[in-house]
């Protein structure tokens, strides 16, 4: 979870700086709000914690014997 959040602190500048120069391109001026970067956040949290969720159910619900029989 720490390298999700440090890869969401990293990647918001770049984001926001690319958001704005893109944005600023329209006829129609809206504003940028910070609710994208916490809706952002959110779903990467989530995804995360459901793919590792995934994997560990995965390798817990594994035949040990069948992992082994090929070795």
């Amino acid at each position: 979870m720490i390298f999700v959040l440090l890869s969401n602190i990293i990647t918001w500048p770049v984001e926001y700086l690319i958001m704005n120069n893109w944005l600023k391109d329209f006829a129609f001026r809206i504003n940028f709000l910070f609710r994208a970067f916490v809706v952002s956040v959110l779903m990467t949290i989530v995804i995360s914690i459901l793919t590792g969720s995934y994997q560990a159910l995965k390798a817990a619900l594994a035949n040990p014997v069948e992992s082994s029989k090929y070795e």
